[in-house]
């Protein structure tokens, strides 16, 4: 049973600016405002009407085992015992999100404890202020852990044990945060530059970024916690591929893999998959680090996750089925300039053998893209993230004459459930950003 974490956006233009990060875990994205120039963070936006604060759906077996956290609408949202539950409703909706700026107040980054009792999240208000809250997961004891949380860094990584919290400062300072105590512990520091990139008009991109599956303007930035929390898988620059590895007990940082951006460490291991250039996944022992094995897919993978059993790795990618262009005059109109093309994709779930390095479709059909959030073999089930190709909204672009008027019509990221035996595909929460779940 493993996690994945929620995430915003990376934007940009070069700003040549070294950034010292310090050794903690997590993930960060940022984002460009659409006009290129101002960097905000880009929120989880969806106009879609949400469902009632509690909402009892169709029993989902392999959800029932567990708890999913999610943002919808830009509130925080959860999922147990068949019944979506809404914990926070102070939530704002952007007029034409990823356009008209920022939201006056949005949540999160949600995460959920290994224990499954509490959720850790970021409250957002504009473009400035950012703090990290905690909720248990029947709703009760919200609380403000921190305020001195990164804007452009917002990271949170929980500790195995469900007592502690890494968190990023604005004063490049990862800190470690005890939910109980609220002491705060500041640990040691590694640097990263920092810059470079463009926006991009596609709302089914900058769905994709926030789900850590795209990258708009620049690289992906990584960060994960080795299970004995010493160790720090790290992007080495926002510009450029690389990941490094810091050890938070002797303070030194190495380089990992030059051309990674992503990496996943099994579970309870000291081995990391990382996805390489070349349609390369690459095995390393990262306490040395020493490369273990180098496998070569015919696809790019988009995200990577491991099994319980550190056996089998899945991972998903994506095909391009059909260009989706606009009239330049409906383009000009709606986006301000011509030649603006959008994708509709076909994306594939993917079993592939550590041993043998061979891979297995489990299943295939048409999305934009597709994100691994938990993985049981024992129950044959995998739950994913799909985005939603962007059709309905291209279908609509010749009809409504506004950016505001299409609103309505943005794809989604919905939770799905795949069977594992036979990759039937199961629908779980539809609207549900960032998600993330723990059994």
């Amino acid at each position: 049973m493993h996690r994945e974490e929620g995430f915003s956006l990376v934007g940009v233009v070069i700003i040549g600016v070294v950034i010292a990060i310090i050794g903690g875990a997590a993930f960060v994205l940022l984002n460009l405002s659409d006009d290129g120039v101002t960097p905000t963070p880009s929120p989880s936006t969806n106009n879609t009407t949400p469902a009632d604060s509690n909402t009892t759906i169709t029993p989902i077996p392999g959800l029932e085992s567990g708890k999913l956290a999610f943002t919808r609408n830009n509130d925080l949202w959860v999922y147990t015992n068949n019944t979506e539950n809404q914990l926070t409703t102070d939530g704002t909706v952007a007029d034409i999100p990823y356009q008209s700026g920022m939201p006056d107040v949005w949540y999160s980054h949600p995460q959920l404890s290994p224990n499954g009792e509490m959720i850790a999240f970021f409250k957002n208000s504009g473009s400035t202020t950012r703090a990290l809250y905690l909720i248990n997961t029947d709703g009760t004891n919200e609380r403000k852990l921190v305020s001195d949380t990164s804007w452009y860094f917002p990271i949170i990584r929980w500790a195995p044990t469900s007592e502690n919290l890494y968190y990023l400062t604005d004063a490049t300072e990862i800190n470690r945060v005890n939910v109980s105590t609220g002491k705060v512990e500041a640990l040691g520091s590694f640097v990263v530059t920092t810059g470079c990139g463009g926006a991009s008009s596609d709302v089914a991109a900058h769905l994709s970024a926030e789900e850590r599956l795209l990258q708009i303007g620049g690289n992906l930035t990584w960060f994960e916690i080795s299970p004995n929390e010493q160790y720090v898988i790290h992007s080495s620059s926002h510009c450029e591929s690389g990941l490094n590895v810091y050890n938070l007990h002797t303070q030194t940082d190495t380089n990992l893999d030059g051309t990674a951006n992503i990496g996943k460490i099994a579970p309870g291991g000291t081995t990391i998959a990382l996805i390489s250039s070349g349609n390369n996944i690459t095995i390393w022992d990262y306490t040395v680090p020493k490369l273990l094995q180098t496998i070569n897919l015919e696809l790019t993978p988009d995200m990577i996750s491991w099994s319980e059993t550190g056996a089998t790795l899945y991972y998903t990618t994506h095909e391009l089925t059909e260009p989706l262009t606009f009239a330049d005059e409906v383009a000009f109109n709606l986006f301000g300039n011509k030649d603006v093309i959008y994708e509709k994709n076909r994306a594939t779930l993917w079993a592939l053998d550590i041993n043998s390095g061979d891979s297995a479709q489990i299943t295939q059909y048409e999305a934009y893209r597709l994100r691994p959030i938990y993985v049981n073999e024992t129950d044959s089930i995998v739950i994913l993230a799909e985005v939603e190709n962007p059709t309905e909204f291209h279908a609509h672009a010749t009809v409504e004459t506004t950016r505001k008027d299409l609103v309505p019509y943005y794809p989604r990221v919905n939770v799905k459930q795949i069977d594992l035996n036979t990759g039937s595909v199961q629908s779980a929460v539809n609207n549900a950003q960032q998600a993330v779940f723990v059994e």
